[in-house]
């Protein structure tokens, strides 16, 4: 099962939620070439596994936002935002990625949870940072995800569980991003949900008040509050805040913007305020993170 997802305008939004197609609610699994495929910033409430081969990319996972490597596998768990990109001009026609979406009851309601299976739900929870495999941990998944492609339904559920299973047990894995943006993950059919994580990824830049979200919602802002913070651990101001921090990590990556610029194209009123809810959430301020990546480039390039 190949499919290739040719994009129409409606997918250029920069920032978006993704709704996932999963065959019988439950997995998605497919194949797709970077000349007819971009992949905007953009969540979604399942864990995706993906493997990508490019010649010339970027990625940005949460704060997180570095060169892609020729093959690399990344596991991203549910609300984590996300984007790569592959330069237009260098783009062969064997750059592609093979994408897994699947839910964390793929195979019941606290499966997981279950002896057998605990270091495939340790992965799970360190994947809501993000996790990057390289080498020939990436080469062995991608021949076993390219087998899935022409697999049965059964023999896909089975090589799915050996593979988070290998993963699990590999010692070269790398978190990605400095925080995460939810501590549960049970929420992959609530569509209410959907619409909330829609309209802040699209409008974080602008003021974001708790009445028009709750009236999105269809809910009374005291029992929206209460609704929110039960399925994702944080307040609506934490979490819009930190939709914000993320795309400000992005351009810190860049020396075009200063720190001011970045503070208001993120959606922050004040530098002031920018400062501390960034060093609240990221563990060091814009100046010090922006020189964290200035230091790692030297050391990648000695």
């Amino acid at each position: 099962e190949i499919c290739a997802c040719l994009v129409g305008s409606e997918m250029c939004i920069r920032d978006r939620y993704e709704a996932i197609p999963k065959k019988n609610n439950r997995y998605n699994l497919k194949k797709e070439f970077f000349h007819s495929v971009q992949v905007p910033w953009h969540v979604h409430l399942e864990y995706e596994l993906a493997y990508i081969h490019v010649t010339n990319g970027t990625k940005h996972i949460g704060s997180h936002f570095d060169l892609l490597q020729k093959d690399e596998v990344l596991l991203l768990g549910p609300y984590l935002p996300h984007n790569w990109q592959v330069n237009k001009k260098e783009i062969g026609s064997a750059d592609y990625q093979i994408i897994i979406h699947f839910s964390d009851s793929i195979f019941g309601q606290d499966f997981f949870d279950l002896y057998p299976f605990t270091s495939i739900n340790e992965l799970l929870k360190k994947s809501e940072l993000g996790v990057c495999f390289k080498d020939e941990v990436a080469l062995n998944v991608k021949e076993q995800m390219e087998q899935m492609l022409q697999m049965d339904e059964f023999d896909r559920d089975i090589e799915l569980l050996k593979l988070l299973n290998y993963l699990a047990g590999s010692p070269n894995k790398t978190q990605l991003s400095y925080y995460g943006f939810r501590n549960t993950h049970n929420e992959e059919r609530v569509q209410r949900m959907n619409k909330v994580f829609k309209y802040i990824t699209i409008n974080y830049k602008e003021s974001i008040s708790l009445k028009e979200i709750a009236d999105i919602a269809n809910m009374t802002p005291q029992a929206f509050c209460k609704y929110f913070k039960e399925r994702t651990q944080k307040t609506l101001t934490e979490f819009i805040n930190e939709v914000r921090i993320s795309h400000a990590c992005k351009m810190l990556y860049s020396e075009e913007y200063n720190i001011e610029q970045i503070c208001y194209d993120s959606g922050f009123n004040s530098p002031s305020n920018f400062n501390r809810q960034f060093k609240k959430t990221v563990q060091m301020t814009p100046l010090e993170f922006r020189k964290k990546i200035q230091e790692d480039n030297v050391q990648k390039k000695e």
